[in-house]
């Protein structure tokens, strides 16, 4: 008896078809297959059991293929407390994150790979994920307002369950030059707080405020140590817990931001409005940091106006992004950042974040009235 071919998807639009092998459009449909399976798993999840059930339930199987490394469960984390210890940073040394730029897997896309559209040589495209990784990195699509968005757990992460958020099509984290109005990136930041609840946060980095792919995404994980950060406990310590609230108080914390509270609608149009009002005032370098976390059931986030000439710390020896100048968590991976982060002070990383501070952000708050 003849057995039944298997059924399997369709094969991508290849930029180049005849270059690709048929044993390599096998594979890519293996690989499709792999992903629609697992996609539909979490889909179902997520309809009866949300977004916190999913997030673990994807880790769990990017733990089981081998995709997430055994020491991602294994990242410490310690806190640089004040010589008063009401105040304190946040410091990690995780080395892993030393090959974060040689990227994870196949460095490049198979012969013919290339699908149209698609940049080949971005890591964040769904496409590229799917057709480098052969499956392995499975990139769980979910609606977050406006766009759809790719769930990919970190295989270099900072974090306790650290994924990118990418959307789905080809936009570039230059929101303005790509057309993305801003409300759709805080929106979706904050639903995805929102869906995985209390002890996680998610986090932004604008076009230049870090060393970012220039692919629009966001970040998830645990908070550290699943405690306050410390841009939450300065808040706390100055009063700044009004629905619109500036933290400009260099004693409580160095860079000034601005704390954002209240319904999910209003927060959102008022972060979008800070956000837009800052580029506006600032030009053609302003750029932006933002971290968003569960405070008493809701949404809290906090927005730090920055300057791409102005990503990297050099008394650190690291880059500068959400993590650092909007949380007060300072992450190194490169075999330079060890001696330095070894010898940090509460004193010494408090110096190194006001050399950053920015004289326009003061400026734009009381120029243009944010609060």
């Amino acid at each position: 008896m003849t057995p039944s071919p298997l059924q399997f998807p369709e094969a991508p639009l290849y930029v180049k078809p005849a270059l690709r092998p048929s044993v390599g459009k096998l594979s890519d449909r293996m690989a499709l297959a792999t992903q629609e399976f697992w996609q539909a798993h979490l889909s179902c999840l997520y309809e009866r059991h949300g977004m916190q059930r999913v997030y673990a339930e994807l880790f769990a199987q990017q733990r089981d293929a081998g995709f997430v490394p055994a020491w991602a469960d294994s990242i410490a984390w310690s806190r640089l407390h004040a010589s008063n210890a009401s105040a304190y940073w946040l410091v990690s040394l995780v080395e892993g994150r030393s090959a974060r730029e040689t990227g994870a897997g196949r460095p490049a896309l198979p012969l013919g790979a290339e699908v149209a559209g698609v940049p080949p040589d971005c890591q964040l495209c769904f496409w590229n994920v799917l057709l480098r990784q052969r499956g392995v990195q499975i990139p769980w699509v979910t609606r977050l307002g406006r766009y759809s968005w790719a769930v990919l757990a970190s295989p270099f992460p900072f974090g306790a369950e650290h994924s990118t958020i990418a959307m789905r099509v080809h936009l570039s984290q230059d929101w303005h030059r790509a057309g993305i109005a801003f409300e759709d990136i805080v929106g979706a930041m904050v639903d995805m707080a929102v869906g995985l609840g209390a002890g996680y946060m998610t986090g932004w980095n604008g076009y230049g405020a870090a060393n970012s792919l220039d692919h629009c995404h966001f970040h998830a994980l645990r908070v550290p140590l699943d405690d306050e950060l410390p841009i939450q406990v300065a808040a706390r310590r100055i009063s700044a817990m009004g629905v619109t609230s500036v933290i400009d108080d260099a004693a409580a914390f160095p860079l000034l931001a601005i704390r954002f509270a209240g319904q999910r609608d209003d927060l959102v149009a008022n972060v979008a409005r800070s956000v837009t009002g800052w580029h506006a005032f600032a030009g053609h370098d302003a750029t932006e940091s933002l971290v968003v976390v569960i405070e008493n059931g809701g949404p809290v986030a906090f927005f730090v106006p920055r300057d791409r000439r102005v990503a990297t710390s050099h008394a650190l020896s690291t880059g500068f992004g959400f993590m650092e100048a909007a949380a007060g968590a300072l992450v190194a991976g490169d075999a330079s950042d060890r001696a330095p982060f070894r010898s940090l002070t509460f004193d010494s990383v408090s110096q190194a974040l006001m050399a950053l501070r920015l004289r326009t952000a003061t400026d734009f708050v009381r120029q243009t009235g944010v609060v």
